[in-house]
């Protein structure tokens, strides 16, 4: 029995914190920038290699990806970059390109991936007994995923 709880626990832990992560990639394109309490978009203008990237890249027209490319990383390692932050000029950059994001679907794919991992996340715990304690994890993984921030 322990090593089927601790198999549990380990497949829980893994694919929350996937999930966790591809959700805050989520949210730094679609989440309100004061609850989120940095620029939208701050990722693409760092060019952070995310699941919602890289399914853009395996689906998106070469003329898209080149347009994409004109954004994606422009203000890495730029001190200049965060003081261009509020800029209107690169909020349109940014814009346009979480538009390509959205063109393909990326955004919602990476999304539903996270939630799906939450839910299997949840089925592998279902070997341990009934308490509070496994309500609370499957709470805490379902509200990781549903967070606005």
């Amino acid at each position: 029995d322990n090593e089927e709880y601790v198999g549990a626990l380990s497949k829980w832990g893994m694919n929350v914190g996937i999930a966790f992560q591809i959700w805050d990639d989520v949210l730094d394109i679609i989440a309100n920038e004061e609850k989120l309490g940095k620029p939208v978009g701050s990722d693409i203008r760092k060019g952070k290699k995310t699941l919602i990237v890289s399914h853009f890249f395996e689906h998106a027209s070469e003329e898209d990806k080149a347009e994409f490319l004109k954004v994606f990383g422009k203000y890495a390692g730029d001190a200049k970059g965060d003081a261009l932050i509020h800029d209107e000029s690169v909020k349109e950059e940014v814009a346009k390109a979480i538009e390509l994001l959205r063109k393909y679907g990326s955004i919602e794919y990476a999304s539903d991936y996270a939630k799906n991992l939450v839910k299997d996340a949840n089925e592998a715990l279902k070997v341990l007994p009934e308490s509070d304690a496994r309500k609370d994890l499957e709470l805490l993984a379902e509200f990781l995923v549903e967070r606005e921030f």
